[in-house]
């Protein structure tokens, strides 16, 4: 099975600087999923989203989906292969922001059972009210079965970031 934990971080300009950016500094890299998760169909996907923003002082809004056959999320394919599970990404700047990065898919890293890994990109975006920065951490966990924990404990095997300077 595969858990995925996507926490989506946004701030302004306004907490841009300190004492925000130390605030940000401070928050979890990643959570314990809800104790009211039981079990999940073999071949699915857990995902397990989190929004912090500003404007709710970066305490997490947390839901839940269930994937039954997972081929896809958000910009990320993933497929199996000799029992690994295997990530690809394609960088798309609506969803990622700026700095522009390379936009055509190509792996990340496989997965064999028992390992997890972590993705982090992050942006700088513009709208009519404003310059905004978002920031995603995705972790990825192959497993037997379902483990609270996961993420929270040990580092992950595999780390890709692409973390740019948002000036």
């Amino acid at each position: 099975m595969l858990i995925i934990q996507h926490i989506d971080t946004y701030w302004t300009k306004a907490t841009r600087g300190m004492p925000g950016a130390g605030l940000r500094s401070a928050l979890p890299d990643a959570y314990r999923l809800p104790d009211s998760l039981t079990e999940l169909p073999p071949n699915g996907a857990l995902i397990h989203r989190l929004q912090r923003n500003e404007g709710q002082h970066f305490q997490p809004h947390a839901q839940t989906e269930i994937l039954p056959v997972p081929g896809s999320y958000w910009r990320f394919r993933i497929g199996q292969h000799n029992g690994e599970i295997t990530l690809s990404f394609c960088y798309h700047a609506a969803d990622h922001g700026l700095p522009f990065r390379y936009s055509r898919s190509r792996p990340l890293f496989s997965l064999a059972l028992g390992q997890r890994g972590v993705f982090r990109i992050n942006g700088r975006f513009a709208s009519y009210s404003g310059q905004y920065y978002r920031q995603h951490t995705l972790h990825f966990a192959h497993l037997a079965a379902l483990d609270a924990v996961c993420f929270v404990v040990g580092p992950p095997h595999q780390v890709h970031e692409e973390l740019a300077h948002l000036f």
